[in-house]
């Protein structure tokens, strides 16, 4: 059957009969095919252009294979000289009449070639399946994830001078910010190094390697696409070609960030030559690196074919043999460019393995439901198989595959300045096809994604094909669909009705790629990076030294130039400066954002020495400015403007001197109750402590309104350490106080805010922890370091609290530190000796609780409960034990039955229990209210607190508000819910329950004290 095969003259497909092209083993075939592919080609297009239907005429479907085949072999320079070579041969045998024939095709080629129109490839795509109908199955930590990443400032050439390719054209730094930002988006690591991490143990799981990273004996090859250099490795050329800036980005990547050997990274084109333009640009920055190319010299290694390792499911005419580089590598890296091509539609991932086999057909862009080639190669274990990430390369872009690059229409008539990251091959290319025939309209190739289809489906093709290329039936190699439009550019997994393709544009938008509603930047230069930048003074942003992730576009603000924008979570950008002279600083950075979630922390090592919030300004381009306070040592060093959280701009950032100095609060004077004289007691002389310099609350005792969790306790804002901090719970307000163990002069507090910090609080001191005088307050704080000066006071107790939080964190300091003027001032009254005093018996209605704090307002004590202030749950001191109940003792004149009755307004009314030792059950505990004939329905807020009976602390639980009243006669019950509560433990404690009308007007509300939580258990 194969002997058969030699002699005939056209190639028949085995499945179908159908002719599908001439057949080169054919001598005579051969010999003869420029002539028929010529008129073939002629008859083609005067009968079908006029007409397209008539393409399914018989005779054309028997031409039109016929006229590719010649055409592709026309176009190609490599054509031309084997014609030219006839041409010489025929002549050197007296076959004149041949010869002549040979070179009137020759001269009609040529014009061809000159005259051709790049944008006029074939008739327009017309997918059958139509937008967002997803095939094949998903690949990729995020399954059919495709980054975008753009930049208009990546690519600038004006299209007239010098090469698109130089460094002044395609910025080095906006393209390296791309590709990290691109690799973090694609793994969703907060780091460079993690993304490669995330990268190879995806690859490594995904082939029977398990959880493993990337080992240093590990190899890569990487192919890129130098199609347009066929001349010599010397040949200078604006046709579009591999971006040298993008590859090295890449390799930067692999090698100083992901930790691979230069020598063992491979840079291939087995069928061109890599060009000085990229090969110098690369050694002078990686000299271990290898180039394998086509023809070898300079440098270059010839590439040597393996032997045979593509097994294709039909007979076809690419070649089943690759690079040996390719065979010895552990790992590929498919870096092909976004272009059209005048036979296949496209030349993206699949079609740049053209340039890994050793031989080509150019019957392309095939009939749907037809044999593909694509998908053997693309699924053999040493291409397709062995793919680490896919990378294309859409900077510039071109509207064919072998022009010089132009604008784009559909995006703005600008460059693409596009880079797209994959883990999923038929993804990326399906969203490359995308923006290809946005682009090319009318002139884009009918079937271009066919082979794409058989690629998802590979396990089920539509032809019937039964694809092993290595002997096992492939599973679906990825997943395609169409996008919903040209405009929005969204697949299924963006709009949340399939499982196909998710865009994710790096910068967290749709399109166009900078940030939602941020302008599309112009086309500028990254300037010239200056030296040590001098504080005080002024930084532009854009003048970093060092950047992970950012990316620069222009700004509307005052001024213009660039500001730096792209800012996502764990992006930094370092500046070199020289700090005159050590003090305090204020720093005003001058930001945008539609968000309200951007944190800038400025850093110096891994020491945090300023935050700031970026608000809601309004948009990208609205901007604002914001404040931190620091201090700073002089001289020589190097900040970090690092983005705790990410999504906004930044212009610049400036430094001043300053010192936070507030107008204090007047001292309010204390009413201090005098205490009994006791008989039989000696006060002896006290010596007044010695004076203390530094942090008075360094390591002292310190007490808090509430923790998120154990691990953010209060006494990490006294503790020194900076690394270690205490947060409060979710909600206003909050408070924290350091007891300094006896009274101080204090005149100074310095607080060092984290991200979530309070824009409206007050210092406050105090000499008793129950009565606070305000000596420091502010309503528009800005986090960072604060130092807040104030007029010296004596205290011995110093709180900052709380009443407006900047996130929907709570409060979290990492230092609290109190200074004193001078030390202990006054005479400390001494504690007074008992000299044999009998305890004496207390009488019931006489003995007091001692106030509780909550929040900065007394709580009425359980003797105060008789003056009808509050109501008090009285029962038996429970200790390790489930009680059936709490039952309420009616102790209060206004009661109806066993429900105690208030009047609910602005101010708080207050149940709480009895002295509980024992814990609660994690789990969901209610406050059930009653009302009682309400005027109007009111909003009214239920805290729950676990209390000290010393007052020194009182925890949030938890907190809700409702709507707690109807109208109409009768009682309503409103239902308070805690969801999800931890086990609750008191140890000579009470639980409190504070209500309070948030809105709305006063109205009645009773108690049902079994409906308190009583799920109390053994300690």
């Amino acid at each position: 059957m194969e002997e058969k095969r030699k002699h005939d003259f056209f190639q028949v497909c085995p499945k179908t009969g159908k002719l599908r092209g001439i057949n080169f083993k054919n001598r005579w075939a051969k010999l003869l095919f420029p002539v028929l592919g010529l008129a073939a080609l002629i008859w083609f297009l005067i009968r079908v252009v006029p007409k397209p239907s008539r393409a399914g005429y018989p005779c054309q479907r028997v031409a039109a294979p016929i006229a590719a085949g010649f055409l592709a072999w026309l176009l190609g320079v490599t054509g031309l000289t084997l014609l030219f070579k006839h041409i010489t041969i025929q002549m050197k045998k007296t076959h004149y009449i041949v010869a002549i024939s040979l070179m009137i095709v020759a001269v009609i080629a040529t014009i061809g070639l000159i005259t051709i129109n790049p944008g006029k490839i074939s008739a327009a795509l017309s997918s059958p399946e139509g937008p967002n109908q997803p095939m094949g199955v998903a690949k990729g930590i995020y399954p059919g994830r495709v980054t975008w990443a753009r930049n208009l400032t990546a690519a600038t050439w004006d299209g007239a001078t010098g090469y698109w390719w130089e460094d002044r054209f395609s910025s080095p730094a906006i393209i390296d910010s791309m590709v990290s930002g691109s690799i973090r988006a694609l793994t969703g690591a907060t780091s460079d190094a993690a993304a490669w991490d995330a990268v190879f143990k995806y690859y490594n799981q995904n082939h029977g390697k398990g959880n493993v990273g990337y080992n240093t004996a590990e190899k890569i090859a990487i192919k890129i696409n130098c199609n347009n250099t066929r001349d010599s490795h010397a040949q200078s050329v604006n046709n579009i070609n591999p971006s040298p800036q993008l590859l090295m980005a890449v390799l930067k990547q692999l090698v100083n960030t992901a930790g691979v050997l230069q020598a063992n990274i491979t840079v291939y084109d087995a069928s061109r030559y890599i060009t000085d333009n990229i090969y110098n640009y690369i050694k002078n920055a990686f000299p271990q690196i290898v180039f394998v190319d086509g023809y070898g010299g300079n440098g270059r290694v010839q590439r040597v074919w393996s032997g045979s390792v593509i097994s294709y499911a039909q007979s076809n005419y690419c070649g089943d043999r690759i690079p040996t580089v390719v065979t010895a590598a552990n790992y590929l890296i498919n870096i092909p460019i976004l272009k059209a091509h005048p036979m296949a539609g496209v030349t993206l991932c699949a079609k740049n393995h053209y340039g890994t086999i050793n031989g080509l057909d150019h019957t392309l862009a095939r009939p749907y439901n037809t044999y593909n080639p694509f998908v053997d190669f693309m699924g053999d274990r040493d291409l397709g198989g062995k793919t680490l990430i896919n990378i294309l390369d859409g900077l510039y872009g071109a509207k064919h595959s072998d022009t010089v690059p132009s604008k784009w229409n559909s995006l703005g008539n600008a460059w693409p300045s596009s880079i797209f990251m994959s883990l999923d091959q038929v993804a990326v290319d399906s969203v490359g096809v995308d923006f290809l025939n946005a682009e090319m309209g009318a002139n884009m190739m009918a079937n271009s994604d066919s082979y794409l289809h058989e690629e998802a489906l590979a396990n089920n093709p539509p032809s019937g094909a039964v694809y092993a290329p290595d002997g096992v039936r492939l599973g679906s190699l990825g997943v395609h669909e169409h996008w919903n439009n040209n405009t929005d550019k969204k697949y299924t997994r963006n709009l949340g009705t399939g499982n196909g393709i998710e865009l994710f544009t790096v910068g967290g938008t749709t399109s166009p790629p900078p940030p939602t509603g941020s302008p599309v930047p112009t086309a500028s230069p990254t300037p010239t990076q200056p030296p040590n930048k001098i504080i005080p003074g002024k930084i532009e942003a854009e003048n970093y030294d060092a950047m992970s992730g950012v990316a620069t576009e222009a700004t509307s603000d005052t001024g213009g130039g660039l500001n730096v924008g792209w800012i996502e979570t764990g992006d930094w950008m370092d500046y070199q400066v020289n700090v005159q002279s050590s003090g305090s600083y204020r720093v005003d950075y001058r930001v945008s954002s539609p968000n309200a979630t951007g944190t800038i922390d400025l850093r110096i090592g891994t020491a945090t020495l300023a935050s700031a919030v970026v608000p809601n300004t309004g948009g990208w381009q609205a901007w604002s400015t914001v404040s931190a306070n620091l201090n700073l040592s002089s001289g020589a060093q190097t900040i970090r403007l690092y983005a705790n959280t990410g999504g906004f701009n930044i212009n610049w950032f400036s430094f001043t001197t300053s010192t936070i100095t507030a107008t204090p609060t007047p001292t309010r004077t204390a009413t201090v109750t005098p205490t009994p004289t006791r008989s039989a007691t000696a006060t002896p002389t006290v010596a007044a402590p010695t004076p203390v310099s530094g942090n008075l609350a360094l390591n002292k005792s310190v007490t808090a309104s509430s923790v998120e969790n154990a691990g953010y306790p209060a006494s990490a804002a006294v503790d020194g350490a900076g690394g270690t901090r205490w947060s409060s719970a979710f909600s206003d307000p909050q408070w924290i106080y350091v007891d300094l163990g006896a009274p101080y002069s204090v005149s100074q507090v310095k607080l060092n805010w984290e991200a979530a910090h309070a824009t409206a609080y007050q210092i406050q001191i105090s000499n008793d922890a129950a009565a606070w005088d305000t000596v420091w307050s502010t309503t528009t704080g800005a986090g960072g370091n604060v130092t807040a000066n104030f007029t010296a006071n004596t205290a011995r107790y110093v709180r900052v609290y709380g009443t407006a939080r900047a996130t929907g964190y709570g409060y979290s300091l990492w230092e609290f530190e109190v200074y004193g003027s001078g030390g202990v001032t006054g005479t400390p009254t001494p504690t007074p000796t008992r000299v044999n005093t009998p305890t004496p018996t207390p009488v019931a209605t006489a003995t007091a609780t001692p106030t509780i704090s909550v929040t900065g307002t007394p709580i009425p004590t359980p003797a105060d409960a008789l003056a009808a202030t509050t109501w008090y749950l009285f029962n038996q001191t429970v200790s390790g034990v489930t009680p059936a109940g709490q039952n309420l003792q009616a102790i209060q004149n206004s009661t109806t039955g066993w429900q105690p009755t208030k009047t609910i307004s602005n101010v708080s009314g207050y149940w709480y229990s009895s002295t509980v030792n024992g814990t609660y059950k994690a789990g969901n505990w209610s406050v059930i209210l009653w009302t009682n004939n309400p005027g109007s329905s009111s909003l009214v807020k239920v805290d729950l607190y676990k209390v000290n009976l010393d007052g020194s602390s009182a925890v949030l639980l938890g907190t809700q508000t409702a709507e707690a009243g109807t109208s109409g006669g009768g009682n309503h019950s409103t239902t308070y819910n805690f969801s999800n509560l931890a086990a609750v433990s008191l140890n000579n404690q009470r639980l409190l329950v504070v209500i309070t009308k948030t809105a709305g007007t006063d109205l009645t509300m009773c108690y049902n004290t079994n409906d308190f939580p009583t799920r109390l258990t053994t300690p």
